[in-house]
């Protein structure tokens, strides 16, 4: 890549390769412009209150603590501030979902996120918006684990749970079932208007516990016994239910011993990096649009790439589009890489694609969130009178 700046106001970058997601990465924070000589006075000051920032954007950041929560206003330098009409914001640090509820209710905020217990409370109000994320929750099977070494233990464990069932029973926050890897709404990487998932074949069976037992049974004797499983998940509400249902259709439906480890954050990310782990409960969020994001994670020299899975044509195909000039042709790259991860390989189980559902008062209009990078823009907000 190389970086050039022809006259004041120009930026002129030359990309080694073609990149169509190229500008979208540009509005994502890391790529926001520095004020070098700012920055380097302000030392391990930068960023740390409103003082130590500098300001190029929609809003300025006037008050700032961490435990209570920050105040943006107006900046009246922006170039379109003419077409910015909200004069402040007030982001509120409220950790429990019930005392975010009442403040809503009581008309001190605005906006809110909604935990699953919530939702058929508001269910067909006009304040209840849920938004699929750009993200995907899976089941990351360590291949370096003497059971999962096993295609078809793989193999079983992926089609062997409900993903509906669980989406909407379990969950029950507007999420939805996984259909694949690529999460649905992400763009095709390639020409036309359909989006990725819309435009590749399926690559994830359907629930068939039947087909699974079998899979599960042809595996033990491959094995030589019937092996004892640690599954681990994350130390949240909802990531201990989702272990407990899965532990259940594991039992109920294979007969495989399945042990649920809960664990804080911090030591899940350490123990998986050590690859330490059977098989866990992860995820993966869309940082900008393209399936590049998702499926690059799973070649063999990716840093994030814990499960012991190596295929030289998965990386070829990813090396390839990475270069490629052809839209169709790097769409169909992009689509056989998947059909290798998941249906070839079964080297993860796609759970379920979150979602992020709110309470936004009606009032509120233009409020724009986003599904992947930069989560909200208030640029276009306004209350409309009631």
């Amino acid at each position: 890549m190389a970086i050039e700046t022809p006259d004041d106001r120009t930026l002129k970058v030359t990309l080694e390769n073609p990149t169509p997601f190229f500008l979208g990465l540009t509005a994502l924070t890391p790529y926001l412009p520095q004020n070098e000589e700012f920055v380097e006075r302000q030392g391990e000051r930068y960023a740390q209150s409103a003082e130590a920032l500098l300001y190029n954007g929609t809003y300025t950041l006037t008050d700032l603590d961490p435990t209570e929560g920050a105040t943006f206003a107006k900046n009246e330098d922006y170039w379109d501030k003419e077409n910015v009409d909200i004069e402040r914001v007030e982001g509120k640090v409220v950790k429990d979902v019930a005392t975010a509820v009442n403040l809503y209710e009581a008309g001190e905020l605005d906006v809110t996120e909604l935990s699953a217990g919530y939702v058929d409370e508001y269910q067909g109000s006009p304040a209840l918006e849920p938004m699929v994320m750009f993200a995907t929750s899976y089941l990351d099977m360590n291949q370096d684990s003497p059971a999962f070494r096993n295609e078809n233990i793989r193999k079983a464990m992926q089609i062997d749970f409900d993903r509906d069932a669980l989406a909407d029973e379990i969950l029950n926050d507007g999420s939805v079932g996984a259909e694949g890897y690529i999460p649905p709404g992400m763009d095709s990487g390639g020409p036309g208007e359909q989006t990725f998932r819309e435009a590749a074949s399926e690559v994830l069976g359907g629930f068939d516990p039947e087909r699974a037992r079998e899979l599960y049974q042809r595996s033990v004797e491959e094995i030589g016994e019937e092996p004892n499983l640690t599954l681990l998940v994350w130390d949240e509400s909802r990531e201990r239910d989702v272990g407990t249902f899965l532990q259940s259709q594991f039992e109920e439906n294979l007969g495989a011993k399945v042990e649920v480890r809960v664990l804080p954050f911090d030591q899940l990310v350490e123990q998986t990096a050590a690859g330490d782990y059977d098989f866990y409960h992860g995820g993966s969020i869309a940082a900008y649009n393209d399936p590049m994001d998702f499926l690059e994670v799973w070649t063999t020299d990716s840093p994030l790439n814990q499960s012991g899975f190596s295929n030289a044509e998965y990386d070829r195909l990813i090396a390839d589009a990475k270069a490629a000039t052809d839209p169709t042709r790097r769409f169909q790259q992009l689509a056989q890489a998947e059909k290798i991860l998941i249906e070839d390989e079964a080297v993860v189980a796609p759970t379920f694609h979150p979602s992020f559902t709110r309470l936004i008062r009606p009032s509120v209009e233009g409020l724009v969130f986003h599904p992947y990078g930069v989560f909200v823009d208030f640029k276009y907000a306004s209350i409309r009178k009631e």
